[in-house]
């Protein structure tokens, strides 16, 4: 299974992931970058908006047999993924595991792989360097 990146729900997907060879597009819920915790109420919103967008575009990503794999970035953790999932209940629409951005949510990749293994459709490991002292954790 290859993997192609994509900003979610660009026109050109389809021709882009035929080019790449690809039946994944990876998607983010947000372009935040940032460690602020979010107003829970904005979050929500934003949750529920982003989860419209996806089950409103689903069918045509399914018709060109391609999945959609959010990826856990540090703006969703565990909490936000049960939520999201429970609400896209469709077998075209898993998670992209990326090994180091759990840590950013403050769980393992361990916890994250137990909870949503049967969710899992595409992997980013990565080989960074942890060191920690005594005020923080660093990649």
């Amino acid at each position: 299974m290859k993997y192609f990146c994509s900003i979610i729900f660009n026109k050109r997907y389809n021709i882009l992931s035929k080019f790449f060879s690809s039946n994944i597009i990876r998607i983010k819920f947000s372009e935040n970058l940032e460690f602020n915790i979010p107003n829970e109420r904005d979050h929500k919103k934003k949750l529920l908006k982003f989860i419209s967008i996806i089950k409103l575009k689903i069918n045509e990503f399914y018709k060109n047999k391609i999945k959609i794999s959010l990826e856990n970035h540090q703006d969703l953790d565990s909490d936000d993924f049960i939520f999201i999932l429970s609400k896209i209940r469709n077998r075209n629409f898993g998670i992209c595991f990326d090994t180091a951005n759990s840590l950013a949510t403050i769980e393992t990749p361990y916890y994250f792989i137990n909870k949503f293994h049967k969710r899992i459709i595409h992997t980013h490991l990565k080989n960074y360097l942890l060191s920690i002292n005594k005020d923080q954790l660093i990649l």
